[in-house]
């Protein structure tokens, strides 16, 4: 089976949840079904708050990541990642390199400008994009509208099997 994994990149209060909900049509972090591109209904674990800034999950360690936040083998993880990990925390790449080496097909979608912050520096993603030939997709303008990015992210990176 295929497994792929979706990851928005962010800073903090950035909208990833936000566009996560858009894209999905999911509240709350758990396994749902979701649309492949050619039609096909998929499991997916959606997770919805980061996992850098959600104070329950501040003790997963990248190599337990995804089982221990419940994922079970689902088609499709789709989860956001904080540009800049806090203090004690993981970086964003860690959650990355463990997925790549579980055979997930890694795809990343970043958030250069937020709607509702300053613009974020990106080049650190770009190269660990570049690094590992990783699919990708740059929100450059990001406005308040979730749907609309999460528009560009299905049309981009969602599977297509």
């Amino acid at each position: 089976m295929n497994k792929t994994a979706i990851f928005v990149i962010g800073e903090e209060k950035s909208g990833k949840g936000s566009i996560i909900r858009a894209l999905t049509g999911c509240g709350a972090r758990g396994a749902w079904e979701v649309i492949a591109l050619n039609g096909r209904r998929i499991k997916a674990f959606i997770v919805i708050s980061s996992l850098q800034e959600n104070k329950e999950t501040k003790l997963i360690a990248p190599n337990e990541f995804p089982e221990a936040i419940g994922y079970k083998n689902e088609e499709l993880l789709i989860c956001p990642l904080e540009i800049r990990a806090k203090k004690g925390l993981y970086n964003f790449n860690e959650y990355l390199n463990v997925c790549i080496k579980k055979k997930f097909e890694v795809k990343v979608a970043v958030i250069k400008n937020p709607w509702n912050c300053k613009p974020t520096n990106i080049d650190k993603v770009e190269e660990y994009m570049l690094q590992n030939k990783l699919e990708n997709v740059i929100l450059h303008i990001c406005d308040s509208d979730a749907h609309t990015q999460s528009r560009i992210i299905r049309d981009m990176l969602y599977p297509r099997y």
